[in-house]
Formats: C-alpha cells, structure tokens, sequence
C-alpha cells in the first residue's frame, strides 16, 4: 500500500520519498486529511463559490470584457456584493446564498465562473500541448527503490486512477448534508 502512494505521488508530483520506505510505513498518514477523515468535497465546493462570488462582483461593477481582466478596486456596488454574503453568516443555508448571488437565475452552484475566468489560459494550453514538447519527469531505478517493495523492482510507475478516483468518491459521500 505504501509503494502505491509512492507511486501516486511520483506519477502526480514528480515526488520521491527522502529516505527509503517500505510496506511497513504508512506515509499517507502524514496527510493530515487522510486520517482524521477530512473530506476534500469542501475545499471543491469552496473554489467553485469563490469564483460565483467574483463573478456577482465583477457583474454589479458592471464590468465588461474576459472575466480575468476584472478589477473591483473602489466599487461599491462589488462591495455591496460581499458584505450583503457576509452579513448573513451562517444564518442561512449556502444555496440561500447562491441564490443571492445569482439573483434566482438558477441559484445553483456552477463551474461556469470558473471555467469562463481560465478560458484564455485554457486557449493557450491546447495550443502548448499540441505545439510544443511535453516536458515531464522520469524515475531512475534508484529513485523507485526507495519505496518499492523489494522484490520485483519496478521501472515504470503505474497507478490506477480507478482507485484514486474511488477513494475520492468513497470520502466525498461520507459527508454530504
């Protein structure tokens, strides 16, 4: 299990372990979330509010243009925005907040903002990706002995994103309202 982290780290991050590691150590534990159970569904559901907020905030500054060039520098009507979400605290229900945001036109959470503020960093990837070389990292075999078991040294880092993607899921659903 602990070279399955390795390995998720490595493929991911480019990370290695310091000192060797073996299936005796449980380094994930060193992330706090994973086991204190800390579902990682808020810091999601955070991003996304942050970007409906700026977004309701370009929109009462009457901003006009890409989503990432907006300033609310001295706009009160943006600060108006933020200090009517404010003051309702924990008063109300989140969505009762998305609704205020939104002013009742769906009142739902969204990517839109999001997606709209990296639209043109988005642009500009895909003709990288497509244009340019990939840059990446690579293991040697004494960077994946570090943590691989013994036997059978790897040379490849392998993961399974079916298994990362249950685990997210798995800690998403434990804590949903």
């Amino acid at each position: 299990m602990n070279s399955d982290w390795w390995n998720f780290r490595l493929r991911y991050q480019g990370i290695v372990p310091p000192t060797p590691r073996s299936e005796s150590h449980f380094d994930a534990a060193a992330k706090r979330h994973i086991p204190a159970d800390v579902p990682y569904i808020k810091y999601y559901v955070a991003l996304l509010l942050e970007f409906q907020i700026y977004k309701s905030m370009c929109d009462a500054a009457n901003h006009k243009g890409s989503l990432h060039t907006c300033d609310v520098y001295r706009s009160r009507e943006a600060g108006r925005v933020l200090s009517d979400i404010l003051r309702v605290g924990k008063a109300r229900h989140w969505k009762d907040v998305i609704k205020m945001l939104t002013k009742d036109k769906g009142g739902k959470l969204s990517a839109e903002p999001l997606l709209e503020y990296f639209q043109p960093l988005y642009i500009w990837l895909q003709s990288a990706n497509r244009d340019e070389p990939v840059i990446g990292w690579t293991a040697n075999k004494d960077d994946l002995a570090l943590y691989q078991p013994l036997v059978g040294l790897a040379t490849t880092c392998k993961a399974s994103p079916l298994l990362f993607a249950s685990v997210i899921v798995f800690l998403a659903g434990r804590n949903l309202p």
